[in-house]
């Protein structure tokens, strides 16, 4: 489970979140196809969003200027073996960009069809304002199960 973090994405943001996939993360060296792994979350987030009836819907646009959210390659700072990190939203925007550090995650052995998919799902959680049910900064990919219910009125 997630827990709110301090602010959430606003409703009229939530109807349309946009993300673009920067080149440096879809064309990375490695086992992984990440554009895959961003449709895969983008599926899930939209599929549990309209089972539980939520205004929540993301989507990827051709273009950075055209997105709210922006998926990259990078280097994730911390001493916890983090494989992503983003922001928490801010004035009712999600967080962006979500850096995904390939180093970190190529190194962690992890699978590119569920793995990959769940770290970015477990990111856009965060980028719209839900945060670990534990201590700050306690990179537990586990968290990633999402209570819409929450989220579905703001």
């Amino acid at each position: 489970m997630m827990k709110q973090a301090g602010s959430l994405v606003s409703r009229d943001v939530m109807r349309d979140l946009t993300i673009y996939v920067d080149p440096s993360i879809a064309s990375a060296a490695g086992p992984c196809n990440w554009a895959a792994a961003v449709d895969s979350a983008i599926r899930y987030w939209n599929w549990a969003a309209t089972t539980s009836s939520s205004i929540l819907k993301f989507r990827t646009v051709p273009a950075q200027s055209q997105a709210k959210i922006t998926v990259t390659s990078g280097t994730v700072s911390g001493s916890t073996g983090e494989q992503a990190q983003v922001p928490f939203p801010s004035s009712g925007n999600p967080g962006t960009p979500i850096i995904v550090d390939l180093v970190k995650f190529n190194a962690a052995q992890l699978g590119c069809n569920g793995d990959a998919p769940h770290l970015i799902g477990h990111e856009l959680a965060h980028a719209i304002g839900l945060a670990h049910p534990g201590p700050t900064g306690s990179g537990d990919i586990t968290a990633v199960s999402v209570p819409l219910r929450q989220i579905r009125t703001r």
